[in-house]
């Protein structure tokens, strides 16, 4: 009975053994087991592959030859007695050939019955390959890292609930703040209230999908409370299972915002300076206007008395009739000239009858049949922008005699929304605003482009639609006179 039972035990540890050692070779780690004092005593066909040895010619070696630095060595030995295992220690070892690998090893002591150290068996991994990789990816990092720290741009990434994570040399330089200050913030301390409901559009619309928004300008402070404009690019860092943070770009263009502010205030100066140019030309218009009526128009009227008596005194002189023919087309030119230079109508009867002179001078001048429609609606105006309409309005009439070959014209005046609507539309042949626009702009006088930049000085504006072949269309928007 003890023969069968020992048999038995012995059956189960070769069965053991066995499958110890089909595992121990057939294993893709290498694995080796050692003395103490490191001579080789196992290996399998992995730990002879990656280390370019022959079965026989491992039977004479050291696993202390195979490490690169002997203090390595004697450090790896002395932890792994006081632990009595290591997982994954890295080391470097040697091939046949002298190469050298970066490996990780998993080892433990091998002890005796009484608890001596017999020696050691481990696991040896080769991640040259991944240490490089690692390495490289490390170098490229901080590569990337120092580039974020020494770009021109502020560079700043912050949670979703708006914390700031992160920030480089040029954040810090344009708002004043130390680093560890910035981490402290969150972008509702730094970014103006009023843009920041834009600020968090720009990053919903960059997680529900955009992987960049376009750039965007916020007005920002700085630790001192100065005024900041940057502009803005943001995108989402952080992919599925991972944090989500958002990565911003911004571009200080607080100098470029001073030099277009001062830009817009020389323009409304000069928009000011051109209004005010044109009440004078007005007044001008009108001084010469009654100097042409009450001087030259009343002398050549007494003129054309005096030779009417002259004329009565001898019937026989042919010549006088020839002479107050001429004496009554200079008084038509004078009156003409009058009501071109300053037109007596739109001071005394208003704007609208002065529409409807200009209207009955396009048919009688230029032939060309005009319709009025007017909604009987008061339309009070400022001197300056009934001046300005009424110029307007001549000069795309007289645009329309001259350029379009129109055979009707339209004209209609309407009160809407505290604002006085004008439209003047022909069936002529249409033009490339642009190209005209650009004309216009080179050669001078009043044009569509001054028309439009002095209605947008007084809040109005100028549309226009026009094509080649299609006739043209503009509308004349500009305020009404408030009530005092």
């Amino acid at each position: 009975m003890e023969i069968n039972r020992r048999k038995k035990t012995e059956e189960i540890l070769q069965a053991s053994e066995k499958k110890y050692r089909t595992l121990f070779e057939e294993s893709r780690d290498a694995i080796c087991i050692t003395a103490r004092d490191g001579r080789l005593i196992d290996a399998n066909q992995s730990f002879l592959s990656l280390f370019g040895y022959t079965r026989e010619a491992v039977k004479n070696l050291n696993f202390r030859e195979l490490y690169v630095d002997p203090e390595e060595r004697s450090r790896f030995q002395q932890k792994i007695e006081q632990e009595g295992s290591l997982r994954d220690y890295g080391v470097k070892l040697l091939k046949k050939d002298r190469t050298i690998m970066v490996c990780l090893i998993t080892a433990t002591v091998r002890r005796g019955k009484h608890g001596g150290i017999l020696g050691y068996q481990g696991i040896i991994r080769d991640i040259t390959d991944l240490k490089r990789v690692q390495d490289t990816l490390k170098e490229s990092e901080e590569r990337f890292r120092r580039l974020l720290e020494n770009a021109n741009d502020a560079i700043y990434t912050h949670d979703l609930v708006g914390n700031l994570t992160w920030v480089n040399q040029e954040a810090m330089r344009i708002y004043g703040y130390r680093n560890e200050e910035l981490l402290r913030l969150n972008i509702t301390q730094i970014v103006d209230p009023e843009y920041l409901p834009l600020a968090r559009h720009k990053i919903l619309e960059n997680l529900n999908g955009s992987t960049q928004t376009e750039p965007y300008e916020l007005l920002t402070y700085s630790k001192e409370g100065k005024p900041v404009w940057v502009e803005v690019s943001t995108r989402q860092l952080g992919k599925e299972g991972q944090r989500v943070e958002m990565l911003n770009i911004a571009r200080d263009i607080t100098e470029r915002k001073r030099v277009e502010e001062k830009l817009l205030s020389y323009q409304e100066q000069l928009r000011s300076l051109a209004s005010e140019l044109s009440l004078a030309e007005e007044r001008e218009r009108g001084r010469i206007a009654v100097e042409l009526h009450d001087r030259v128009g009343q002398l050549i009227a007494v003129a054309k008395i005096k030779l009417g008596m002259v004329r009565e005194s001898m019937p026989q002189v042919t010549a006088l009739d020839e002479i107050r023919s001429l004496i009554d087309q200079a008084i038509e030119n004078t009156r003409s000239l009058t009501f071109e230079l300053s037109p007596p109508i739109l001071h005394e009867l208003g704007f609208e009858a002065s529409v409807q002179w200009l209207s009955e001078q396009m048919e009688e001048k230029h032939g060309v049949p005009t319709h009025l429609e007017d909604d009987l609606e008061p339309k009070p105006l400022d001197d300056d922008i009934r001046v300005l309409l009424f110029t307007a309005v001549r000069e795309l009439l007289v645009n329309v005699a001259k350029h379009a070959g129109a055979h009707r014209v339209s004209v209609s005046l309407r009160r809407k929304d505290g604002k006085i609507r004008i439209r003047v539309e022909d069936d002529g042949v249409g033009f490339n605003f642009s190209e005209m626009g650009s004309h216009m702009a080179r050669t001078g006088g009043f044009g569509l482009f001054s028309i439009r930049e002095r209605l947008s000085h007084c809040g109005g504006y100028l549309e226009i639609d026009s094509k080649v072949g299609t006739g043209t269309r503009v509308n004349l928007v500009a305020p009404l006179k408030n009530k005092k």
